[in-house]
């Protein structure tokens, strides 16, 4: 299965708007996605919910929202799941430290392939250094508790190798992908538990937003390759 994530800075840069990130999601052949800065029904998106319309323009079937701010430019802003894989008991998990910028991650279960586990995507706080620490500690701390799971997310942090331990593997370990375009840091991970294993991954350049497109191809342990 291929796992990504994507910041999409609210279609601000895609000139073509959802669909263009949708096209971004199809040409990188994605199964699932986590998606970061989700605007739905905001002024600054002329009110249409960017979520829905990707998810359909990209032939995702299940897409899910992850509201941090519920109440934002007369719509809501947040993070959000599209899928091909089917997945149940979506939550919306606010973190304990939210910050000036309120901050949460969300939680499913995929059903993949005979296997379920659970899919964590976040957007931890960005000008707020100890305030991002302590959402990825408690991130870490849920992970660390819980058997099978993969993560998507713009962490705002490009090392995050102090925080994991060693049973918490990392696709952009050493900041093997430049993902964010002004900076060219390397912000944006794919977290995997270790009864997975990753046999690609790569990084789809677009300037569909100032994010690029980070993937992963993940397959249980003892799964034959197809």
């Amino acid at each position: 299965m291929r796992i990504a994530t994507y910041n999409i800075c609210h279609c601000r840069y895609a000139k073509d708007g959802p669909e263009e990130v949708a096209s971004v999601i199809v040409g990188c052949g994605a199964d699932i996605v986590g998606l970061q800065e989700v605007d739905v029904h905001t002024n600054r998106v002329s009110y249409r919910n960017t979520l829905e319309e990707i998810a359909a323009a990209a032939g995702m079937p299940y897409a899910a929202f992850c509201p941090t701010m519920p109440e934002y430019r007369f719509g809501a802003y947040g993070t959000g799941v599209v899928s091909r894989l089917p997945f149940s008991d979506f939550a919306v998990c606010p973190y304990s430290d939210r910050g000036r910028e309120p901050r949460a991650y969300s939680r499913a279960i995929v059903h993949a392939n005979g296997h379920f586990f659970a899919f964590f995507n976040t957007h931890c706080a960005h000008k707020e250094p100890q305030v991002r620490h302590t959402q990825i500690r408690e991130l870490v701390s849920v992970l660390l508790a819980t058997p099978s799971f993969v993560v998507t997310g713009d962490f705002n942090e490009e090392d995050l190798a102090p925080y994991l331990g060693e049973s918490i593997r990392s696709v952009n370990a050493g900041r093997r992908y430049h993902t964010f375009h002004p900076g060219s840091a390397s912000i944006d991970h794919i977290l995997y538990s270790s009864d997975l294993e990753m046999t690609a991954s790569g990084m789809f350049c677009t300037p569909a937003s100032d994010h690029d497109l980070l993937w992963a191809d993940l397959r249980f342990r003892g799964e034959r390759a197809d």
